[in-house]
């Protein structure tokens, strides 16, 4: 069986330094002009999970926006920014801003610097699980499922006792 080496660091200085000040920015401009958002960055990472650090702006269910100039404009600089600094720090990163709501739906423009393009292997590894959500997977809660072995088991005993 092959081991897998996770890895493990800590850049929660380099994050609080040079990140977390973008962020905010990112943040703050898009509050400005309403548009929606979502940051998640990855600041540590060791045999026990990973550590992220998280920020979002909403602006609530119902509101109509066609906000892409406005992104354009005022926020890609900003995230170009943010990703160049996770890329020299090797840290994985994920945004979303939305920047279209109407009766017909909703668009999002995401980037991402996830653990494949910063050569990391996390244990437990959100940006994924963000990717997986953005692209249509629905996710579910756990549930009580028993096994479809002892589903089984239970059958053939009720078959050989019939």
């Amino acid at each position: 069986m092959k081991t897998i080496d996770y890895d493990v660091f800590n850049k929660k200085q380099i994050y609080e330094a040079d990140i977390k000040p973008i962020i905010a920015e990112i943040k703050n401009t898009c509050k400005n002009f309403k548009i929606p958002c979502f940051v998640t960055c990855c600041v540590a990472s060791d045999e026990n999970g990973c550590e992220f650090e998280s920020t979002c702006y909403s602006i609530g269910k119902g509101v109509t926006c066609n906000l892409k100039t406005v992104y354009e404009d005022n926020i890609a600089e900003l995230v170009q920014k943010l990703i160049i600094e996770c890329e020299k720090n090797s840290l994985p990163m994920y945004i979303s801003c939305c920047v279209e709501n109407s009766e017909y739906g909703a668009e999002y423009i995401r980037e991402c610097r996830g653990t494949g393009s910063n050569g990391n292997i996390l244990i437990d590894d959100q940006i994924a699980t963000h990717l997986c959500v953005a692209n249509g997977f629905k996710v579910a809660p756990v549930s009580n499922i028993p096994s479809l072995e002892a589903d089984l088991l239970d059958i053939i005993d009720d078959l050989n006792n019939s």
